[in-house]
């Protein structure tokens, strides 16, 4: 997955990290990504880095419906099922990386 992003364009002068915390029935490996978006590409880990830009709370059943494109992050958002913690600027400067994030877990 690390080789698809990697080829994600960004506009960033800077790096931005990441957070989503899945919630719903998966085992604590699988319960967080992180992701790193830097003007060479984005990249994926398993697990949570300390001091994130941004944190990003929703169940699974949300990312997977956000995914397959069956709802958007600001319907989830307004049911308060999308819950985002820190700088939402710079969520939004990375949001094509993380876009593919999910597509790929789903």
């Amino acid at each position: 997955m690390n080789d698809q992003l990697s080829s994600v364009g960004s506009p960033l002068s800077g790096d931005v990290t990441v957070v989503l915390y899945f919630e719903g029935d998966l085992t604590r490996e699988d319960a967080s990504l992180s992701l790193k978006v830097t003007p060479e590409g984005a990249y994926v880990s398993p697990g949570s880095l300390e001091s994130p830009d941004v944190q990003v709370h929703l169940q699974v059943a949300d990312a997977e419906q956000l995914a397959q494109g069956h709802t958007d992050s600001a319907t989830l958002l307004r049911q308060g099922k999308l819950k985002v913690r820190g700088d939402v600027h710079r969520l939004i400067d990375s949001i094509d990386a993380l876009q593919q994030v999910l597509r790929h877990r789903s």
